[in-house]
């Protein structure tokens, strides 16, 4: 009862005490002394002079109460203390290396259990604050970090990244109350890192979402500028603006049913590739549910005609070797939110070609269940229809890069997707940037 009582717990932790600490990383006595003997040299530090009068008085504690660890929220502040904490004020490693010392795996196994006993037993998020002994905007910061630190993205559940961003924003708002974590440089550097794993794991969620929860094309910003364009060719086009900044746009009818079956014709005759995925490294790998080919337009006078009217409904220029490229699905298949824009520091000086700023990507056939794109910044879902094409940029009205331009496809449950995509790029579409940078 005194654990309970003195971490504001409900009385559920005393019957579940033993199944817990079997999977909690033990913090006792002697651990703790170990620490203060090993960074007693540096106690001149300030940073580490506060951890070695913190570590003494738990010890103290545990002289009274040798079970006060044993409790996953005391065990989080505890473990996230010695194995991330003072490593980084003491400027200590070696002990680090020990397997009797806690790592970052035994902080984030404390984030894993308190999140399932949150989910288990609908704890109060305040209650579960109140719970962390003095907690701080670093303990915060770190636990929704390491929270939304999934092996695989698509592991994200709504519920974590609402739990997630509770802590977030307590860490923001002790930064304001309290000068001193105001002030911490090293708080600033993981409310940053904290801040980029909620907005890629929540652009995950919003694309999920909107790949599973809309069967028709949908944007969330506008409910879309219906229009009908005559192009210089006089070819008549039936277009809704999806979003204007950066722009987003769906041709219906792009292709009309004669020319997609010509199309379809045309590429029987091409023996496909193995698709290509990206690393995160930047690399490549091939895989086995897509299959590519780059066709020129110098190789084949169909695809040429294609191309040409993806230019004058688009209104941009073609590269100067102009191809466009087919991707076919398989079920299970799908291409994760990315960006497909260029930074200053990926542009090689003597490339010719320059940024990537828009695409235009035609649907080829029905899918029978799921392969539709997502854009989950802007809120935007296109459904996959024969002959519908959508064309959006990767930079802004300014010819800025866009981060809002994210996006990716859906994944294909039954049946098969097949898609012709082309690129566009900075050099030929100066007329384009519409203003200047105020």
């Amino acid at each position: 009862t005194d654990i309970t009582r003195s971490m504001k717990l409900p009385i559920f932790f005393l019957f579940f005490q033993n199944c817990l600490t079997n999977n909690l990383f033990e913090v006792n006595k002697e651990l703790l002394e170990k620490f203060v003997r090993v960074n007693h040299s540096d106690v001149k530090k300030p940073q580490c002079n506060f951890y070695i009068l913190k570590l003494r008085s738990w010890i103290k504690m545990l002289g009274t109460d040798p079970l006060f660890f044993e409790n996953p929220f005391a065990n989080f502040k505890a473990v996230k203390t010695l194995a991330l904490d003072i490593p980084r004020a003491c400027q200590q490693k070696k002990y680090r290396k020990s397997n009797s010392n806690p790592s970052k795996e035994h902080v984030q196994s404390s984030v894993e259990m308190i999140l399932e006993i949150m989910y288990t037993y609908d704890i109060e998020t305040e209650k579960m604050f109140d719970s962390i002994p003095k907690i701080d905007a670093s303990d915060c910061f770190v636990f929704c970090s390491l929270a939304l630190d999934y092996s695989e993205e698509e592991e994200a559940d709504e519920s974590t990244f609402s739990l997630a961003k509770k802590f977030f924003e307590k860490g923001k708002s002790l930064m304001k109350q309290l000068p001193e974590e105001g002030s911490n440089i090293r708080n600033e550097k993981l409310m940053k890192r904290a801040a980029e794993s909620l907005k890629d794991i929540g652009n995950w969620i919003n694309y999920k979402n909107l790949c599973t929860g809309y069967k028709v094309t949908h944007s969330k910003n506008v409910n879309g500028i219906c229009k009908t364009m005559v192009t210089p060719s006089l070819r008549v086009a039936k277009v809704e603006v999806l979003n204007e900044d950066p722009l987003v746009e769906v041709y219906e009818d792009f292709l009309s049913p004669k020319e997609l079956d010509e199309f379809s014709s045309e590429l029987s005759t091409y023996t496909f590739e193995p698709g290509l995925a990206s690393n995160e490294d930047g690399t490549n790998d091939n895989v086995t549910f897509k299959m590519q080919k780059d066709i020129y337009n110098v190789d084949n006078k169909v695809v040429d005609e294609i191309q040409k009217i993806f230019d004058d409904l688009t209104g941009l220029l073609p590269d100067v070797e102009d191809y466009t490229q087919v991707i076919k699905y398989r079920p299970g298949g799908q291409f994760s939110p990315h960006l497909d824009f260029y930074t200053e520091d990926q542009l090689d000086p003597d490339d010719e070609l320059g940024n990537r700023v828009g695409h235009a990507m035609i649907f080829l056939q029905d899918v029978e269940l799921g392969g539709g794109f997502a854009m989950p910044e802007l809120g935007i879902y296109v459904s996959p229809s024969p002959g519908r094409m959508v064309h959006w940029r990767n930079v802004d009205i300014n010819g800025e890069n866009a981060p809002l331009s994210l996006h990716g496809g859906c994944r294909v449950y039954s049946g098969n997707k097949q898609v012709a995509i082309k690129d566009y790029h900075q050099p030929f579409q100066k007329h384009w940037v519409c203003r200047e940078q105020v």
